[in-house]
């Protein structure tokens, strides 16, 4: 479906979610503005961390680009910057961040930001919306395959380098990088909630394996199978933190199930809240 046709479907959900969140979704402009959303990025990330600046926020808005934050009673409490970006000639919006201050989360506060952006886009006829994660991160992960439909594309080592920020820790920053097509099947699905959650541990007694599980750190168990379930472990913000060199185990445990079974044709087609990943062999 065209971005545009759905308009009105992205608008009534995005405004129902910002409602149903207590805040009002807003367009940032000048620096005062952008310097609370760098406010907002320092509460999540860490103070040490400089992901956008309050110059660099300003030359997104002046540049014609996404930048925009949620309010609750006049307060700013989430923040997200996006930028225009070119692949294989055609126009797509790259969402670089997206925070919401620890206080205000679990009220739908970034998905009532991620619907803004959906908004913008479509206003602009512009359908995929990108961006990569942490792909240890279960929250994330579950955020944007089963809230909001968003389709893996493809895994990425030490995509930025090592960061200074406390969910990094100074470690290898990989990541998926996900493609968001909000007016496609997936996406439409999720908002109707007619997509169902998986269920790793049912589907490896029908036959599913499970190449990498967590019992009391990373296990990989070659295999071969249509259907792979790769689990992360519960916390590994505090594993990078407190003992990094099993962070790092789980990470090479990551590269060696999750980013081989992609490179071999496998693509993510769930992911089950209880920390796994699931892969499916399509047909090429």
């Amino acid at each position: 479906m065209s971005p545009r046709r759905d308009l009105a479907g992205l608008e009534n959900a995005a405004m129902d979610t910002a409602d149903q969140a207590g805040v009002e979704i807003r367009a940032l402009h000048g620096y005062r503005d952008t310097g609370m959303a760098a406010d907002v990025f320092g509460q999540v990330w860490g103070r040490d961390a400089t992901h956008v600046p309050t110059e660099l926020g300003v030359a997104f808005i002046e540049s014609g680009n996404y930048v925009g934050g949620a309010f609750a009673e006049g307060t700013m409490v989430g923040a997200t910057i996006g930028f225009l970006g070119w692949h294989d000639g055609t126009i797509h919006l790259h969402s670089h961040i997206t925070g919401v201050v620890p206080e205000a989360r679990g009220h739908h506060v970034g998905m009532a930001l991620k619907l803004d952006q959906a908004v913008w886009a479509a206003r602009r006829d512009i359908d995929r919306i990108s961006w990569s994660f942490d792909p240890f991160v279960r929250r994330n992960a579950n955020f944007n395959f089963n809230a909001l439909g968003a389709r893996a594309a493809t895994y990425r080592e030490n995509l930025y380098g090592p960061l200074e920020d406390r969910f990094s820790a100074r470690q290898e920053t990989d990541r998926i990088l996900v493609d968001w097509y909000p007016s496609g099947p997936e996406a439409t699905a999720v908002r109707s909630g007619s997509l169902p959650l998986p269920n790793a541990e049912a589907l490896i007694a029908e036959g599913a394996a499970a190449v990498l599980r967590d019992d009391n750190g990373p296990v990989v168990t070659p295999a071969q199978a249509d259907v792979l379930c790769v689990q992360i472990p519960d916390d590994i913000v505090a594993l990078r933190n407190t003992a990094p060199h099993i962070a790092g185990a789980w990470r090479d445990a990551l590269r060696a199930t999750l980013e081989t079974a992609m490179n071999r044709g496998y693509v993510i087609s769930g992911f089950d809240p209880a920390g796994w990943y699931i892969l499916e062999r399509r047909p090429t």
